[in-house]
């Protein structure tokens, strides 16, 4: 198991036991999959899973991107989806526990100055989105 420290009180859990065959389920035949082909391609890869905890007390996370804004010298130019995080709370998610906080426009353009959006998905629900998306995950004051 390999534990990161996102902020004070957030982790996150890298599980080898999500790749053992109990989870199975989440690989080819989790209800997401058909959006996540229909957008990537039938050959789209899981490659990486693991599992947020946020304590209550944690602190929210710096705004990042899971991954980097692909640019050519024309700065015009902004590649495709080409990977998404699929995000499914293990609890009915409000605003105390922390849920992630989204920037719309900010896969195309990390400095996007838009609104804020915070989903609170039930436990279960599916939420996916451009890993290039400025997101944090908030405080949990649970």
């Amino acid at each position: 198991m390999e534990i990161k420290m996102r902020s004070v009180g957030r982790y996150d859990l890298q599980l080898p036991e999500l790749r053992s065959d109990a989870f199975a389920f989440l690989f080819d035949e989790a209800p997401w999959m058909g959006l996540v082909r229909a957008a990537l391609g039938a050959d789209a890869q899981l490659t990486h899973c693991g599992c947020m905890l946020s304590f209550p007390g944690s602190t929210a996370q710096p705004w990042h991107s899971d991954g980097p804004h692909i640019r050519c010298s024309d700065d015009s130019f902004v590649a495709p989806l080409h990977a998404v995080n699929v995000f499914v709370p293990l609890v009915d998610l409000c605003a105390s526990l922390g849920p992630t906080e989204f920037v719309p426009g900010s896969h195309v353009d990390f400095e996007a100055k838009r609104g804020s959006l915070t989903p609170t998905p039930a436990a279960g629900h599916a939420l996916l989105f451009d890993y290039r998306l400025k997101h944090r995950g908030l405080g949990n004051s649970g």
